[in-house]
């Protein structure tokens, strides 16, 4: 997948962010500056995501803190909307908080 918004903001255009998930649950992807790495868990809810580690390659202050706002949205997700091509992240009220779309 790559992520297109975050917080009803579009992403920065230069930075591709992409989150995959591998039926054994391990998650992961590109931040746009780090590779990063979690747990997807659907047991308790459509999903959820574990603690995220990542590696600790600087950007300039824009990207970084747009991977701040995109482990936050990760941390904060308990639920999913998908349809067709389209895949949105949402809290337990139903806020989309992160907005991605299926790669080729």
């Amino acid at each position: 997948w790559t992520v297109t918004g975050i917080g009803g903001k579009p992403t920065i255009s230069a930075a591709r962010i992409s989150l995959s998930i591998a039926p054994e649950r391990r998650a992961g992807g590109n931040s746009g500056c780090n590779s990063y790495f979690t747990e997807a868990s659907f047991e308790n809810a459509p999903v959820r995501f574990g603690p995220i580690a990542a590696t600790r390659m600087a950007c300039g202050p824009e990207v970084m803190a747009q991977e701040t706002a995109l482990f936050e949205a990760l941390a904060a997700t308990t639920g999913n909307k998908a349809s067709g091509r389209t895949l949105h992240l949402h809290d337990a009220a139903g806020v989309p908080l992160i907005s991605l779309v299926r790669s080729p």
